[in-house]
């Protein structure tokens, strides 16, 4: 069972937050497709599906992502097929109260399994639209929940040396008591030591277990991310850290409050002012 305390934002405002890490709890939830029916399709892109299903070994609700490998190199390179499965190995790490629980992963023929907690109340995109359906914006003592609770998240995650390089509002999920659930961690990378001059740096001092394996540092300086909450460092392929998942945040939070991206303004405003000049 998890602990909580009491902590404050810069307006002095009090929230509660979880203090410790889940206990890693092992669940027989089951190792192949088979073991999984289907309630409803969750989402999904052009490589993969999100099913929410339950479990015919222990009749209990969970997530099921899957991947189609071989629409992922047959369209990008077979390097992006490595990053994929590296998801399970960064969830099999990742322990914290407001990271998505991983339960199990597994192959079958072209497809990988994931297997997840189930989210109840969807990602923060679905939420808004939901907000501005309405008309209704969300409270600010709500925002600073959700914000505090994701750098919570990104605290964590950076401690242990991983860049996420994909925070938006589709990865953010909430569960059915609205706690916070940072997902989809198939663009995660881990960050490797600058000051290192031989070819393969060593890994700075964090207890990865099986995530480490080199290969995984060859995705630093690289263009991964989604447009609209990518830092300028990663779209110009240049090197970068941790600081580029607080910018997305950054980009998040500032879209849960006014229902548009920062750089939005920028290009409205500069379109007003060329539109005037044409005018003159």
């Amino acid at each position: 069972m998890e602990n909580f305390k009491e902590i404050k934002d810069i307006e002095q405002n009090t929230y509660l937050s979880f203090e410790n890490e889940m206990k890693d709890e092992k669940e027989n939830v089951g190792s192949k497709s088979e073991d999984f029916e289907i309630i409803k399709l969750l989402g999904g892109g052009n490589f993969g599906q999100v099913f929410k299903v339950i479990s015919k070994i222990n009749n209990k609700v969970y997530a099921m992502k899957v991947s189609d490998l071989s629409k992922i190199s047959r369209n990008y390179e077979e390097r992006a097929v490595e990053l994929t499965e590296n998801e399970a190995k960064f969830l099999t790490v990742l322990t914290h109260p407001h990271i998505i629980k991983y339960y199990s992963s597994f192959k079958k023929d072209k497809y990988l399994y994931l297997i997840i907690e189930n989210a109840e109340n969807g990602d923060l995109e679905s939420y808004i639209k939901a907000n501005k359906k309405i008309g209704r914006h969300i409270p600010e003592d709500e925002l600073w929940s959700i914000f505090l609770q994701c750098m919570q998240a990104l605290e964590y995650i950076h401690s242990m040396k991983v860049i996420h390089r994909d925070i938006k509002l589709e990865n953010i999920l909430m569960d059915n008591n609205m706690t916070i659930k940072i997902g989809d961690f198939g663009t995660c990378a881990v960050k490797k030591n600058k000051d290192s001059k031989v070819e393969n740096p060593e890994y700075l001092d964090a207890p990865y277990g099986n995530i480490l394996d080199k290969e995984i540092m060859q995705y630093h300086g690289t263009k991964v991310g989604s447009p609209n909450f990518i830092a300028e460092e990663v779209d110009n392929y240049l090197d970068y850290d941790q600081k580029v998942d607080v910018y997305s945040m950054g980009v998040t939070f500032y879209y849960m409050c006014y229902y548009c991206f920062p750089h939005e303004g920028k290009k409205k405003m500069l379109w007003v002012i060329q539109t005037k000049c044409l005018k003159l």
